[in-house]
């Protein structure tokens, strides 16, 4: 903790970058208490207001408030993201873990893995959204599969290089079990890049999420979000354009924040970078 304090310390744009994630938990937390208006009320009298000191980041075409909105979209975004984190990281580790100890598996699991690498992911996103249907849920599902593959092609390289490890086969002769091994001895060593997959992976699926929604094929429309919010405004981009800045910087700031937090995280966790890291 010390020394990610130091590097925040010696690295401005990482300090930067935490304190707008942490604003913008704080907005998607407290959204009821914190937005101005509700986000679904509709005041057809003032459609298309630009900023003044009413509506911060002016009204849409319906007349709401383009400011709440954005705060309830970044609760949906937190929220939806953190799930297609849980989802692919836990079942990434999990077929990584068991396809790099297990010769049997590795034929089989990898393989079909490879073959869902072999597809963009938005792409693949897109065809199983299509088959699950809109909503909250599936979406998760639907980026979560996207994004396991890579986590588990990092931990399955990682675990099989661990297993042929001294302490691994130290263990082995001392009578471990294969259970044993894998969740107490294999495991506990993968925390630290599955870490940082994890803040590449939130920056990412955010950005994807926001691409299905752009393309209607995410979240409901009576459901706030940054990606919808793109779609409509997209309409009146010469009118008003501040229906698709404000949604898309949020985008922008919020995917590179996470970008450097995990290049951060990455850094202080690879020994490789400490001895430069403490140079700075």
């Amino acid at each position: 903790m010390k020394n990610i304090l130091k590097m925040m310390n010696s690295r401005k744009i990482t300090f930067i970058g935490m304190l707008f994630l942490l604003i913008l938990i704080v907005l998607g937390l407290f959204a009821p208490l914190l937005a101005p208006y509700d986000p679904y009320e509709m005041m057809h009298e003032e459609r298309l207001q630009s900023m003044n000191s009413l509506h911060f980041f002016g009204t849409d075409n319906f007349g709401r408030d383009i400011f709440s909105r954005i705060i309830y979209g970044a609760r949906t975004s937190l929220i939806a993201s953190a799930g297609v984190v849980i989802f692919s990281m836990v079942a990434g580790v999990c077929i990584g873990l068991f396809a790099g100890f297990y010769k049997r598996l590795d034929a089989v699991l990898m393989r079909i893995i490879d073959v869902m690498m072999a597809f963009p992911s938005l792409l693949l996103a897109l065809v199983l959204v299509s088959i699950l249907g809109r909503g909250m849920l599936n979406v998760i599902l639907a980026v979560g599969v996207t994004y396991l593959t890579r986590t588990t092609r990092i931990v399955y390289g990682l675990t099989l290089k661990l297993k042929e490890e001294v302490f691994v086969d130290a263990f082995r002769a001392a009578g471990a079990s294969n259970m044993r091994l894998i969740f107490k001895h294999i495991l506990p060593n993968l925390i630290s890049p599955v870490i940082v997959q994890a803040t590449f992976t939130f920056a990412f699926s955010l950005l994807d999420m926001a691409s299905l929604d752009f393309l209607g094929l995410g979240l409901p429309p009576e459901i706030p979000s940054w990606g919808s919010m793109l779609s409509e405004g997209a309409l009146y981009l010469s009118r008003a354009p501040w229906l698709l800045i404000f949604p898309g910087l949020f985008i922008v700031l919020t995917v590179l924040s996470f970008n450097i937090v995990g290049d951060t995280l990455r850094d202080q966790m690879d020994p490789r970078f400490r001895h430069d890291i403490q140079g700075v």
